[in-house]
């Protein structure tokens, strides 16, 4: 009898690492892709979308070592994104999955016909979610942890691409200088078209005396 108590103790922490490690299988290659595909490299509609890669398309700006740190910075965020959407996705699979099993061991005490059974069953229920309380909670807690490290990686990144949009906002001078001539050149092609033809000329008096 002993030894079912212990192991109806142990379940919650033992299913809580089975839980972990199930999640770490099902996240399939199409999420991890959705979640990195950021920065100016990636081959995705949402990043040819980017206002940003747009602008320096537009200003044809290099950005040199501007552009190669945010290029570094976009692509680590877009990594740790993935794992920390994946450890949340754990945690959740942890506190959906134990809540399930606590309810099920709940409804499963009304079937007991011995009472001394029962309540040993109701004792080992209560250790156990205490115990899986405590798992839960330092889960959470290194969730949190890993996300606060994340979020200071994205505020490094933003800044680097806000740096490196203020660089290319000079370079925008060069296609407004191009657009000035080509409205220049328009505008006096048009003109020319609109002009109104010369009268024809008038004959000479002079030439039809000569003429005579």
């Amino acid at each position: 009898m002993r030894r079912s108590f212990l192991l109806l103790l142990g379940l919650p922490l033992a299913l809580a690492a089975g839980l972990a490690a199930g999640a770490l299988r099902a996240a399939s290659p199409a999420d991890s892709l959705a979640t990195d595909a950021r920065g100016l490299t990636a081959a995705s509609p949402r990043a040819e979308a980017d206002p940003f890669a747009q602008f320096l398309d537009l200003t044809d700006f290099d950005g040199g070592a501007l552009a190669a740190d945010y290029r570094a910075l976009d692509e680590a965020y877009g990594r740790a994104a993935t794992r920390a959407d994946e450890l949340r996705r754990r945690l959740a699979a942890a506190e959906t999955t134990t809540t399930a099993l606590f309810e099920a061991w709940a409804a499963d005490l009304n079937q007991y016909r011995d009472p001394a059974l029962r309540a040993e069953s109701e004792d080992a229920l209560r250790t156990a979610r205490t115990h899986a309380d405590s798992a839960l909670t330092a889960m959470r807690a290194s969730v949190v942890y890993a996300d606060s490290a994340v979020a200071a990686l994205r505020d490094r990144t933003l800044a680097a691409k806000h740096r490196l949009g203020a660089e290319a906002a000079g370079a925008l001078a060069a296609p407004a200088r191009t657009l000035d001539a080509d409205a220049r050149t328009l505008h006096d092609e048009v003109a020319r078209t609109l002009a109104p033809a010369p009268p024809p000329a008038t004959p000479n008096p002079a030439d039809s005396s000569t003429l005579r």
